[in-house]
């Protein structure tokens, strides 16, 4: 009976232990996937890069021509080649050879065929084209940048060749700029305003800056006339700006702050005086606008998009908060009519590029699409797809999201994005055809009739 009672006291334990006691679960964690679901609708793809180094669409922008120049960062790879779109609409690859370079500024038909291009020698980061369509300065562009501590502007003919540069520097001071627009012209001169950021080295503060050049359209030459850093704002700096059409073409143009705290968007004069303006942040959180963003001024209303950290979002594996795209509507004095944020999973989404079509904006980024969680359910690493999201202009809404890519691999659609004959023209990047994972260039074409 002694033997019987301890043999059930050690199973009723071994029982109880069980059922209190859980032991380490070893199952592995299942991945998370977001198929992209509108492969079907790509129209025609073509690939840039031979997947050795880094290649990737950066801006693109219409020529009078009926084609496309565009800005494409490309390290130690060149040439592009063609790509047969299988019924899933992913491309199926060949091979190319490469070139050493860096960024690349050039003219591409919509088939993704390139008509020229060149090596710029400084970090090229946004591009416009100049009002003309006869003589030398015919469909010409200036692009924007910088080179080592100085700010870069540059003058090319539609055939690629270098019209004229100018650098722009101060003393213990760092420049460079984030974009240029043609301001007025006559006959004689065109006036140019580029817009950027100036750190003052010595004291680890960084201002919006802003230059106003001259074209000479005969001699063709570029004198810059005045400048201006906005010293009442300290760590911030200029992204991007676009013209309105009131009396005086004052602009529109919106600032990063440098630790990602806040964003801010200005109505500028044409003396450089600030009218208006507006900061936005996103509390216990990063908000920010990617470099090559876009501004739309339509009616009487104001529409920017950026990125921001998302607080209903699981934490990433950074600790940090995953990050949604944003898209903001303000008025014409800067006041927000509405916001919305642009979020299809638990993880990442960025809002690269605005474009207006219709009665709708199309924003195009990136969303995750494939998420491998370690044992503490954060994302270990992940895959992303490229997006499109339409979103009704007048009320913010969204109306549809389509997504475009393939579970191994990581795509975007960047800021490159242009609109030809009811053709949706975008560029970014992809690395599924790529051994080593590397990001190649993707340009892809998608009828708007179907979005």
């Amino acid at each position: 009976m002694k033997n019987n009672f301890i043999s059930i006291l050690l199973i009723s334990l071994v029982i109880i232990w069980g059922i209190n006691c859980k032991q380490e679960d070893t199952t592995p964690n299942t991945d998370n996937y977001n198929p992209a679901q509108h492969n079907h609708l790509i129209k025609s793809s073509r690939i840039f890069g031979n997947g050795g180094e880094e290649t990737v669409f950066k801006c693109m922008i219409n020529s009078a021509d009926g084609n496309a120049y565009y800005i494409m960062y490309n390290k130690n790879n060149a040439t592009s080649f063609d790509v047969v779109v299988g019924s899933n609409g992913i491309p199926v690859s060949s091979s190319s050879t490469s070139n050493t370079a860096n960024y690349e500024i050039g003219k591409i038909q919509f088939d993704g065929t390139k008509i020229w291009n060149k090596y710029t020698g400084f970090s090229a980061r946004r591009i416009n084209t100049l009002p003309f369509n006869s003589g030398k300065l015919k469909d010409a562009i200036a692009a924007v940048g910088h080179n080592s501590n100085s700010g870069f502007i540059a003058v090319y003919a539609e055939d690629g060749q270098k019209i004229c540069e100018k650098a722009v520097s101060q003393i213990n001071k760092s420049v460079w700029f984030n974009s240029v627009k043609v301001m007025r012209y006559d006959a004689n001169y065109t006036y140019l305003t580029a817009l950027g950021g100036l750190n003052d080295t010595l004291n680890h503060i960084t201002y919006p800056y802003l230059a106003n050049f001259r074209l000479n359209n005969s001699a063709l030459t570029l004198t810059i006339e005045s400048e201006n850093w906005f010293t009442m704002l300290p760590q911030e700096h200029f992204v991007n700006f676009e013209l309105t059409n009131e009396v005086g073409t004052p602009i529109i143009a919106t600032t990063n702050n440098e630790d990602d705290s806040k964003i801010g968007a200005f109505k500028i004069s044409s003396n450089n005086i600030i009218i208006w303006q507006q900061h936005f942040n996103e509390p216990n959180g990063a908000i920010y606008i990617n470099m090559y963003n876009k501004i739309i001024c339509d009616n009487q209303r104001i529409y920017l998009n950026g990125v921001t950290d998302d607080n209903t979002k699981a934490v990433s594996s950074l600790g940090n908060k995953w990050k949604s795209g944003l898209v903001m509507c303000l008025d014409n004095n800067g006041n927000v009519q509405w916001r919305q944020k642009v979020s299809l999973t638990k993880e990442e989404e960025y809002g690269n590029n605005l474009l207006k079509y219709g009665n709708y904006l199309l924003l195009t980024g990136t969303h995750s699409s494939y998420c491998s969680l370690n044992n503490d359910k954060k994302c270990e690493y992940s895959r992303s797809n490229g997006l499109i999201s339409k979103i009704d202009m007048l009320s913010g809404n969204i109306v549809a999201n389509y997504t475009f890519g393939e579970k191994n691999s990581a795509s975007g659609l960047y800021n490159s994005v242009i609109i030809n004959n009811a053709k949706l023209l975008l560029g970014g990047y992809t690395n599924f055809d790529s051994s080593k994972g590397i990001y190649q260039g993707w340009l892809i074409g998608v009828n708007l009739s179907d979005l």
